[in-house]
């Protein structure tokens, strides 16, 4: 479990950094994770991670 976290989180660093120059918009970062992030996780995990 903890590699799938690490993973996510990965993701979600990677694709939060890339974004901040363009946008800061959450909903925007949400959905590039969820589309791009290849981690098994429910949407909910993420979602409580962008909080």
């Amino acid at each position: 479990m903890n590699k799938k976290i690490e993973r996510c989180l990965e993701c979600l660093r990677k694709l939060y950094q890339g974004d901040k120059e363009s946008s800061d918009d959450p909903e925007e970062i949400e959905a590039r994770v969820c589309g791009d992030c290849t981690c098994p996780l429910e949407k909910g995990f993420l979602d409580s991670r962008l909080k």
